[in-house]
């Protein structure tokens, strides 16, 4: 949900984008802005996972992994990042997994780099937009296993 400007009013968008692509994720801050005014919170939750045991690289996969997990947190933080600094008390929150810190799954390795870079992305982040009032912080969810 997004909040415009100082209304009381909360609207939704849904906009198709590919956030590997940072053309369409530009697009996409654009359209968001013209209808619905400046964001104030950011969740970057989009993500996939390969599963590939180490010895089975796959340099596609993980290029596509990468591409979405990592460079698609960084196209979005910086496509609407003009939008967080007029808030001046915005939040960026991205979705890491429990895989970045090395608790994980067999196969799971090179989406656990991905992971573990979305970490570190965070912190960096938050320390280099602290100075605007824009809080970051990420979730490191896991899985769960049937047994």
């Amino acid at each position: 949900m997004i909040r415009p400007g100082n209304s009381r009013e909360w609207g939704i968008l849904a906009i198709k984008c590919d956030v590997a692509n940072r053309n369409e994720v530009r697009r996409a801050a654009e359209i968001v802005s013209n209808k619905l005014g400046d964001v104030n919170i950011l969740i970057n939750n989009a993500g996939v996972m390969y599963l590939m045991p180490f010895e089975s690289y796959n340099e596609e996969l993980f290029d596509r992994m990468m591409s979405i997990n990592v460079k698609g947190i960084i196209y979005m933080a910086l496509e609407f990042l003009p939008q967080l600094k007029r808030t001046r008390g915005g939040v960026i929150i991205n979705i890491a997994s429990n895989a970045g810190i090395g608790t994980a799954f067999e196969g799971t390795t090179y989406y656990a780099i991905t992971k573990a870079a979305v970490i570190i992305l965070t912190k960096r982040m938050a320390f280099e937009l602290g100075r605007y009032g824009i809080r970051v912080n990420a979730v490191a969810p896991g899985g769960l296993r049937r047994t």
